[in-house]
């Protein structure tokens, strides 16, 4: 019934606007008649009842956004309301300097021009800063700002009137209106102009009704304007039409911000009010009329209730008031009776019982919410069974009550934990297909590193008698050539059966350092010096730097010498003639940083991960250039790490590689400082050992 007649009345009102456009034109008129015949009899009962009803217009405007800021928020109305109040003041101060300009010393008609032209002015701001907010649909606006810039403005206008007197002239005796009213008249009607041309282009916005009042009111108020400017004599049809006019703007402005803006939100607040009571009452119907079918209609109850799938129950003040058999079954009753009376917790384990409660608690204060929840439940013998289900607030029997409906996911739970078996044994299995894979990789590389040397070795031994028996000096030169050829290879062999050794030790954890107090400088510097004429012989260019002469600390020098010796043969391994290699210590304090540095081939990006894993190796091939078993540098991280060190590489292809040793520098306690000395003899055999893997070795 109340749609019904919201529908009539918004259509009563479009019949209403398409008619007041004939009203409008008509009131223009008859106006400006009685205009006419007012003015000339008496213009100042004219003049200031046209100046009354501007001011009047503009502080309910003001009074209007004051008072219901507070509901609608509307900023535009709220800025419009402030400026059109500072305006409507400088109004009255107009009115009253028409009256008594010449008792306070001034000249009338340009005393009274200035209050007119700087109310104009502000006024057109006013408007056309409204239209900007309405336009861009600002949110926030620092009101308290714009009040007071007007207030500041509007003093100083006064000031500078009133007191200083250098406000420039609008209106000079004899002489007629200046330039600067010129000026100010046509500033004014652009402002105007621009402000109507965002109004236009606000019409998206909702309130479009007004909007429209708000184009006409300051339309007219530039026709009056522009009337205003051209006018002479102030009786004439122009002048009186000009008052008329702005009149009427101020009518249209009162349309616009009252009836409009006070009229059309409680409309549509009580629109949305009848929809919502009708929606209401449909919604509670429906609802009333669904349960009268439950309760009437047994085949639903018992399909619904008694026959679902999911156990359900109700429960007030902790017990359960209501239970379909599922429920019973769930906790392992045989009759739905026998659970009615029951606590609910006592179905819960202890340290569910304080979350229940808490969760329930929670449900019944806010009463609109469900709760939702996995657990795990405890049947008639004990047995602990999870379960998922939602709790929510309702009306039982007059009483406040929980309605749970839960199901057992048990065996879910068990799918769950196969399928996370399955997941793992998947995981498993790849790494160990991983592992079979590098591990025959492993003794497929081992079986050719001990199988080259063999061979070699056994090619020599059945050479060798052929040449032994005519002991000539040219088959003296290929006995020492094939015997340093055995030599070598009996190193590569010994190199490689020490480094499974060792790194078993390691893994084992029966690898022991034997930490001394030395100087770290020339420990590096003796190893590097010591392999220098090899890598020259090479065409390889070794430099060794080091920013300290000196630095005592505790390491095994034998490892560490080891580690170089490994880091020194793979850089060679890498480099040809022209190459350089360098040899780089920096101290850091609490740490040594020794860098192994080349301008080889470099390394590729996607092998930098592997090469310090055990039986990995960057080339493969059986063709590639220099040999090795693929443990070394998994050893020399084995041996720093033990020195509680790090050990990284950079590299570039086409740059070079550059190992970076990291190792604490800690001094042990008790024990005198102590200066390496590695024998000729043993220093010369651990470089032929260490460097054994490379081809054409001269010792």
């Amino acid at each position: 019934m109340e749609q019904q007649i919201v529908s009539k009345f918004n259509k009563c009102n479009l019949l209403n606007r398409k008619s007041n456009i004939v009203t409008y034109l008509f009131g223009i008129i008859l106006c400006i008649t009685a205009s006419l015949f007012i003015a000339p009899k008496n213009y100042s009962l004219f003049h200031s009842t046209m100046m009354f009803t501007g001011i009047i217009v503009r502080f309910s405007v003001l009074l209007f956004a004051l008072n219901t800021y507070d509901i609608l928020k509307n900023d535009f109305l709220l800025v419009l309301g402030i400026g059109y109040g500072f305006v409507g003041s400088l109004d009255i101060l107009y009115t009253i300097a028409y009256c008594q300009a010449k008792a306070l010393g001034f000249s009338h008609t340009n005393l009274t021009s200035q209050l007119w032209a700087s109310a104009r002015f502000l006024g057109s701001v006013a408007t056309l800063i409204a239209s900007i907010i309405l336009y861009k649909d600002f949110k926030k606006l620092k009101i308290n700002l714009f009040f007071y810039g007007y207030f500041i403005v509007t003093f100083f206008i006064l000031i500078s009137i009133y007191y200083l007197r250098i406000f420039p002239n609008v209106y000079i005796t004899n002489k007629g209106f200046t330039a600067f009213n010129t000026y100010t008249r046509n500033i004014t009607c652009f402002i105007f102009l621009c402000s109507m041309v965002l109004f236009f282009k606000a019409r998206h916005k909702s309130n479009r009704e007004m909007i429209v009042f708000m184009e006409l009111s300051v339309g007219l108020r530039i026709l009056s304007e522009l009337m205003f400017s051209i006018f002479t004599n102030p009786y004439g049809i122009v002048h009186i039409t000009a008052f008329v006019l702005r009149a009427l703007s101020f009518y249209l402005l009162y349309k616009a911000v009252i009836q409009i803006g006070l009229k059309k939100p409680y409309r549509k607040l009580y629109s949305d009010f009848i929809e919502t009571r009708e929606k209401l009452f449909n919604e509670n119907n429906q609802k009333r009329l669904l349960e009268e079918a439950f309760l009437k209609n047994d085949e639903c109850y018992q399909l619904l209730i008694e026959h679902s799938h999911d156990a359900i129950m109700i429960y007030a003040e902790n017990r359960i008031i209501f239970a379909n058999d599922t429920a019973s079954r769930l906790v392992g009753f045989e009759n739905s009776n026998d659970l009615i009376g029951l606590a609910v917790t006592n179905f819960l384990h202890e340290d569910e019982k304080m979350n229940f409660k808490n969760s329930i608690n929670k449900i019944i204060s806010e009463k609109n919410i469900s709760y939702s929840y996995e657990s795990k439940i405890l049947t008639k013998e004990g047995t602990s069974i999870d379960i998922e289900g939602r709790a929510t607030y309702i009306i039982y029997g007059g009483k406040t009550a929980i309605l749970d409906i839960m199901r057992d996911i048990s065996s879910d739970k068990q799918v769950e934990i196969l399928k996370k078996d399955i997941v793992e044994n998947q995981r498993i299995l790849k790494e160990t297909l991983e592992f079979n894979k590098v591990l025959t990789e492993h003794f497929a590389n081992i079986s050719h590193e001990l199988r080259t040397p063999l061979n070699v070795i056994l090619g020599a031994v059945q050479i060798l008698p052929i040449y032994t028996k005519d002991v000539s000096s040219a088959n003296l030169v290929k006995v020492r050539n094939y015997l340093k050829t055995m030599k070598q290879n009996c190193y590569r062999l010994l190199r490689l059966v020490n480094n499974f050794i060792d790194l078993s030790r390691i893994d084992s954890g029966f690898f022991t350092l034997n930490l001394k107090n030395h100087n770290i400088i020339s420990v590096i510097e003796d190893i590097t010096i010591s392999v220098a004429e090899y890598v020259e012989s090479k065409g390889i260019t070794l430099i060794f730097d080091t920013d300290i002469e000196e630095k005592f600390m505790s390491f095994d020098a034998d490892k560490i010498e080891r580690i170089m010796l490994n880091l020194l043969s793979n850089a060679i391994k890498f480099t040809t003639s022209g190459d350089e290699i360098n040899v780089i210590i920096s101290d850091n304090g609490e740490s040594i940083s020794i860098s192994v540095k080349d301008t080889g081939p470099g390394i590729p990006k996607d092998k930098l991960e592997i090469i310090f894993e055990r039986f990995r190796q960057v080339d493969k091939s059986l063709s590639r250039r220099s040999e090795g078993s693929g443990i070394g540098l998994s050893l020399v991280k084995a041996l720093v790490e033990l020195h509680g060190g790090e050990v990284s590489v950079r590299s570039s292809i086409g740059v070079g590689t550059e190992f970076i040793i990291e190792l604490p520098v800690k001094i042990l306690e008790g024990q005198a400082k102590n200066i390496k000395e590695i024998h000729t003899k043993s220093k010369i055999e651990r470089i032929d050992i260490e460097f054994s893997d490379i081809y054409s070795l001269n010792s």
